[in-house]
């Protein structure tokens, strides 16, 4: 995740979009509900937010 920023929000919630692998060995995106505190400890405090907003 050089540049790329895997949240999105829409309203107040956050949701990240992961990759999820299928039996055929293809990956579909998936958007999961993500915690802000959650992101704040995985990325620090300082990690932007600027993200597109639905």
């Amino acid at each position: 995740m050089k540049n790329k920023i895997p949240y999105i929000r829409v309203g107040t919630t956050y949701y990240k979009i992961i990759e999820k692998p299928l039996i055929s060995g293809d990956t579909t995106s998936v958007l999961v509900r993500w915690n802000r505190e959650t992101i704040i400890s995985d990325h620090g405090k300082s990690f932007s937010f600027i993200n597109p907003k639905i």
